[in-house]
C-alpha cells in the first residue's frame, strides 16, 4: 500500500461529482492525532477529490479499516457538490470499510458502497518528457505556487535532439538542454524573438522565465501529465495530453 497513489475507478454505490477524481495514499505513522501509547500498527489515509485534504489515522484488524481518532480536513471553500462529495467519503472511510489488495487494485467494501481504486502509474501513466508540449498556467516564486491568466500561456518543448523551445507569454527562447535522474540542464538559452512587451502581467512572467531557464541546472518532476521545474524557490508547473 505505501508509496503508492490511487485513483478512484467507476464503483458501485458512489460515483464522482462529473469532471472529479479522487486520489488516496497511505503513510506510515499517525498524520491525523498523536499516538504516543499504542502507537503499533498506526497508518494514515489521505486522499482529495478535489477540495480538501482528508487525513486520518487507522489500524487494519482482520482486513477492515478502524479508525483511531476521527479525521481531519482542510478548510478550502469548494461547491457545494464538491463538500458533499469528500463529506461522504470521509464518513465511508471512518465508518470502517473492508480493505482488500489485487496487484495494482485496491477495493473498499462498505455498507452502502464498494470503491475500486487503481494504482495511478497505471491508471494514469507520466508522460515522457520530450516529444510533446507542455502548457504553463501556474508557476512558483519564492517557494509559493500561483496561478495565472493569460490570453496567450507559456509553453514548452522539448525534442528528441536536445532543443529546448520556450513561449515565455511574450517572446520565444531557444536552448539545449540534457537529464540526468531529476536534473535538467539548460546551456546556451538565448532569445529567438525580440518582440516589446508592454503588457504589465505578461512582462512579469517573461522575466520570471528568462530567470528560471538561464543557462545551469534546475530539477524537474513528472507526475502523470503535469510537469514540475524548479531552481531553488522558483520555477514553473505545466501540463500536458
Amino acid at each position: 500500500l505505501f508509496g503508492i497513489t490511487y485513483v478512484l475507478q467507476p464503483s458501485t454505490g458512489f460515483a464522482l461529482v462529473e469532471g472529479t477524481t479522487m486520489e488516496l495514499s497511505f503513510t506510515k505513522g499517525s498524520e491525523a492525532s498523536d499516538h504516543p501509547q499504542g502507537s503499533e500498527g498506526v497508518f494514515a489515509i489521505w486522499f482529495s477529490a478535489d477540495c480538501n485534504n482528508f487525513y486520518a489515522d487507522f489500524r487494519l484488524t482482520s482486513g477492515v479499516l478502524e479508525s483511531t481518532d476521527g479525521y481531519r480536513m482542510t478548510e478550502m471553500g469548494c461547491e457545494r457538490p464538491l463538500h458533499e462529495q469528500e463529506n461522504w467519503l470521509a464518513k465511508f472511510l471512518v465508518d470502517g470499510p473492508g480493505l482488500a489488495v489485487s496487484g495494482d487494485h485496491l477495493t473498499l467494501t462498505g455498507d452502502t458502497a464498494t470503491l475500486a481504486l487503481l494504482n495511478k502509474k497505471v491508471a494514469d501513466p507520466d508522460r515522457p518528457l520530450v516529444g510533446r508540449v507542455w502548457t504553463a498556467n501556474q508557476y512558483i516564486q519564492g517557494g509559493s505556487r500561483a496561478w495565472m491568466s493569460l490570453e496567450k500561456y507559456p509553453t514548452l518543448s522539448f525534442s528528441e535532439a536536445g532543443t529546448l523551445s520556450i513561449f515565455d507569454g511574450c517572446n520565444q527562447l531557444e536552448g539545449h538542454f540534457t537529464t540526468h535522474g531529476s536534473e535538467l540542464t539548460v546551456t546556451r538559452m538565448a532569445p529567438a524573438t525580440a518582440r516589446q512587451c508592454t503588457e504589465e502581467h505578461p512582462l512579469s512572467i517573461s522575466a520570471h522565465y528568462e530567470k528560471v531557464f538561464a543557462d545551469g541546472t534546475l530539477t524537474y518532476t513528472i507526475d502523470a501529465n503535469v510537469l514540475r521545474v524548479e531552481r531553488g524557490d522558483n520555477g514553473v508547473v505545466a501540463h500536458t495530453d
